[in-house]
């Protein structure tokens, strides 16, 4: 009888930390873009799926050294999570010699409101 007594303390204290958890939450969202640098004349090739699968948005404490997760980039470049309201450093995974304009990043993430990172990537070309 004690044993269920602290298991059901235990199960209810979890879905209380998750309740209030969820209460907690905003997101973060955005488009990643990714621009094939080319020489003049050339025609950039449209990147593929595998291009953007080939990434991750890394999602860092605010002192952008502990990872809390990475979000994946659909074949269309659009990224998104949900994470507790706080502070972040956003980067994205880089795949060679490639350029972001403006990563690392901090942002804060406030409860019940989205926050919108897009992101462009001169990549080597095709």
């Amino acid at each position: 009888m004690k044993r269920s007594l602290i298991g059901i303390g235990i199960l209810a204290g979890s879905m209380l930390f998750a309740a209030c958890s969820a209460d907690r939450t905003g997101s973060l969202k955005g488009t990643v873009t990714l621009n094939p640098v080319v020489s003049a004349g050339e025609i950039a090739p449209t990147p593929s799926p595998a291009d953007y699968a080939a990434r991750q948005i890394l999602i860092m404490e605010g002192n952008g050294i502990v990872e809390v997760m990475r979000a994946d980039i659909d074949p269309n470049g659009y990224y998104g999570a949900i994470l507790l309201e706080g502070v972040y450093m956003i980067d994205i995974t880089h795949d060679g010699p490639e350029g972001t304009s403006g990563l690392p990043k901090q942002i804060q993430i406030i409860r019940g409101e989205t926050t919108t990172l897009d992101v462009t990537v001169q990549t080597s070309g095709g």
